[in-house]
């Protein structure tokens, strides 16, 4: 009863930042018409630094404080988590879809339990190597084949490709980070992650300055969106729900992702998918299915690190 009482207040949680998550190549694709994709990683570093790690020093001082042994693993995943993975999503996002971005995004689970299983972390077996071949089939059929109507990227499949970087980046992020979630608050690890990659968002920022003059009502509401709900309100609602449910049933919900960001695809940009999208979701969906099924591994660590 009491399981069943944490599931129902957490599920609003969950359903809400899978939206923010969802949305994020939308409202990123809109606001990179005059926000480029350097500038705006740099943005969401100073935001996300400034929030977040404010947030992580009056919630747990100590834990913030203690964290600083970590560092050295600590300004790996800052490389690996933020500055890497933000870069080449938004580039990736900027050239392609966002209907594509809300799909590769689910190679995620996949890459994630390679890398672990490559390392000793997880045991391998047939059925998650199965499911392997088949995620990637499907993800480099939606590369080749362009399964995207309207898309307004210039070079969709350099924007495919960096974003199917930007994900083997992050699920090594997700690997390494592993180990210190033992001993630290998901919300300390991702403050001090943000804070460690403060130094590189001049240097992104003045390589591709906005002229903010220029940002119309939709381009500040788009970047307005990007740099508060997905960079930093997905985070607490998430941080939210896994005090009541388990991470693995927190990951669940990540596969709402990519049925928002489509939905807002067609809606908002004009993109619709083919049917050679529909043939590639269906592979990837069941290839992570059959990674995932049994074990925690992956899915337990996409679920208590999410998308920065």
């Amino acid at each position: 009863m009491r399981d069943r009482h944490a599931l129902h207040s957490a599920q609003p949680a969950l359903l809400a930042a899978q939206v923010c998550f969802g949305l994020f190549p939308v409202f990123g694709k809109l606001a990179m018409h005059e926000v480029g994709p350097r500038a705006l990683t740099a943005l969401r570093i100073a935001v996300g630094a400034l929030v977040l790690g404010g947030l992580a020093l009056l919630r747990d001082p100590r834990a913030f404080a203690a964290a600083r042994r970590e560092w050295k693993r600590l300004l790996a995943c800052s490389l690996l988590g933020i500055v890497l993975n933000q870069v080449l999503f938004l580039e990736g996002v900027h050239r392609s879809s966002a209907l594509h971005a809300g799909l590769i995004v689910c190679t995620i689970p996949v890459f994630t339990y390679l890398i672990a299983a490559s390392f000793g972390q997880e045991r391998w077996s047939a059925r998650r190597a199965a499911g392997i071949g088949i995620a990637l089939a499907g993800c480099a059929w939606l590369v080749l084949a362009r399964g995207t109507r309207g898309a307004s990227g210039s070079a969709p499949l350099t924007g495919d490709l960096l974003m199917v970087a930007n994900c083997l980046l992050y699920s090594g992020y997700l690997v390494l980070s592993r180990p210190l979630l033992r001993s630290l608050p998901p919300l300390v690890l991702i403050a001090w992650a943000y804070a460690l990659c403060v130094p590189w968002a001049p240097f992104l920022y003045a390589s591709a300055a906005p002229d903010y003059a220029e940002l119309d009502a939709l381009d500040w509401a788009s970047l307005a969106y990007v740099l508060v709900f997905p960079t930093v309100v997905a985070y607490l609602l998430i941080s939210y729900a896994l005090a009541r449910v388990s991470a693995s049933t927190a990951a669940i919900y990540n596969y709402l992702q990519p049925l928002v960001a489509g939905l807002g695809a067609w809606w908002m940009l004009g993109e619709t998918p083919s049917a050679a999208a529909g043939v590639a979701a269906a592979l990837l969906f069941a290839g992570i299915w059959l990674v995932t099924r049994d074990e925690r591994g992956a899915t337990t660590t996409a679920g208590t690190s999410p998308r920065p």
